[in-house]
């Protein structure tokens, strides 16, 4: 292998692994993190999950500002910055005492994370470092990237259940750092070419409101409502554990029956016990709600189905 090859899968690997860590910390594990919050803290699952959504609104604006910076320095002060910012605030979000401390730091740690070290960054820098073989790299970076949920789901949740969710975070951003780190110091990628382009005829609001503009806008904002929907509450649990009901939904998919809102096993955990659809779903149901921490629920449910029993 030439040491021109050798050079593009170095960086290929090292972008990679950023694009893993940053999305693996920044974007997947809260998903999992909210969950154990909410059960240590008794803070509200819905006002945790709101420092998600503000840092993906602010990463757009600190995407424009580092994608300035990278344009003009490179990419070793857009990825330092970025790195160098938003892992202290989110280190900083596992000592919050109030939901508003954790929301805040969050929110600022992850949009500046989000915004120099997503593929927004990671995919321009390779780029301008391989020009004419762009699509390799790419088609590298890309696949590495998709590695972020299967490591760091698991990760964080058997981290969780081993230590806490404010000691994990630790770990998760020091994991962040020592990942990172490597590519903000080798990989450097130069800064873009000032062009002078001709001004384009039609003000903002007339290209927004082109057919084709919009109707994409609006494809793509569903599409971005419904991944994050599923990666936030997919492991929402109803049992012990920060990851319980990820391991029942995963384990016994066949004995989920999803109502009211809730998940209930649709058949006991002893095989000798079966189970059916009609009379034997509400003993079944008691006995899950029995096991496990979800009994306040539970007596809605009990109160709703004696309703229905006694017509």
């Amino acid at each position: 292998m030439s040491n021109r090859q050798t050079h593009i899968w170095g960086s290929v690997v090292l972008l990679g692994l950023t694009t893993i860590g940053a999305y693996g910390v920044a974007y997947y594990a809260i998903g999992v993190l909210i969950p154990a919050i909410a059960d240590d803290t008794g803070w509200r699952a819905g006002s945790l999950a709101t420092a998600f959504s503000l840092g993906l609104l602010l990463q757009g604006g600190v995407a424009l500002c580092l994608g300035r910076l990278f344009d003009r320095w490179g990419s070793v002060l857009a990825f330092g910055a970025s790195l160098g910012i938003g892992a202290p605030l989110l280190f900083v979000a596992s000592f919050a005492a109030e939901p508003w401390q954790f929301i805040l730091a969050w929110t600022l740690g992850a949009a500046s994370i989000g915004g120099g070290l997503y593929y927004n960054v990671t995919m321009p820098a390779l780029g301008r470092l391989f020009p004419e073989r762009r699509a390799t790299a790419l088609s590298g970076l890309t696949l590495l990237g998709a590695f972020a949920s299967p490591i760091f789901y698991p990760l964080a949740a058997a981290l969780i259940e081993l230590m806490g969710w404010r000691s994990t975070l630790r770990v998760l951003v020091a994991l962040l750092v020592a990942i990172v780190l490597p590519a903000v110091l080798l990989v450097r990628a130069p800064g873009g070419r000032s062009v002078r382009v001709s001004q384009p005829s039609g003000s903002l609001a007339t290209a927004l409101s082109a057919p084709a503009v919009y109707r994409a806008l609006v494809v793509v904002a569903l599409a971005a409502f419904a991944n994050s929907a599923v990666m936030l509450h997919q492991l929402d649990h109803g049992g012990d554990g920060p990851f319980a009901g990820g391991r029942i939904e995963l384990r016994r998919p066949e004995r989920l029956l999803p109502t009211s809102g809730a998940r209930y096993p649709l058949a006991p955990p002893s095989p000798h016990e079966p189970a059916s659809l009609d009379g034997d779903l509400l003993s079944s149901r008691r006995h899950f709600c029995a096991r496990t921490a979800a009994r306040p629920r539970c007596g809605e449910h009990d109160r709703d189905d004696h309703l229905l029993h006694s017509r």
